[in-house]
């Protein structure tokens, strides 16, 4: 991840649908795309995020973008942390997020929580974990209180 603390907010711009991540603006549709092809190098979806970009006021790519793109809220945090355990103890810590084991590959993180989102009850969790990675936090109304969550 770029930063420690990311996030994103999905909102329309030229009547269409945009994720804005680290005041980098990017079309929606086609980052979650991404998460739906079979196999891709991190290099070559850092390439493809980079084709996604509307407007850049950094000079960072994000590369949770296909995360964040395909959590169906409006506010997305996430926030970087090491949560080196088990899935049984995180399960047992965390009863009400989403686990997605550790992998190398940003991409195969994000083709995973693409493939689980129909499997989800997105009103029933609080969050997702991506192991010995991040914590994912989301809400459709308000940011604050997604970051609070997860503090």
């Amino acid at each position: 991840m770029t930063n420690i603390n990311t996030t994103s907010i999905k909102e329309k711009h030229n009547n269409e649908d945009i994720l804005i991540i680290d005041g980098v603006k990017l079309e929606l549709a086609f980052l979650k795309d991404i998460a739906k092809l079979d196999m891709l190098s991190d290099i070559d979806m850092k390439n493809a995020i980079s084709e996604s970009i509307i407007e850049k006021k950094q000079n960072s790519t994000p590369i949770e973008s296909v995360i964040h793109a395909n959590i169906p809220f409006k506010y997305v945090f996430s926030k970087k942390d090491k949560i080196n355990r088990s899935k049984r103890i995180i399960k047992k810590l965390y009863p009400k997020y989403i686990f997605i084991p550790q992998s190398k590959s940003n991409f195969i993180q994000a083709h995973s929580l693409y493939q689980l989102r129909k499997q989800i009850l997105w009103d029933n969790i609080d969050g997702i974990i991506i192991q010995n990675k991040v914590i994912l936090t989301f809400s459709n109304t308000n940011l604050t209180q997604t970051k609070e969550i997860i503090k």
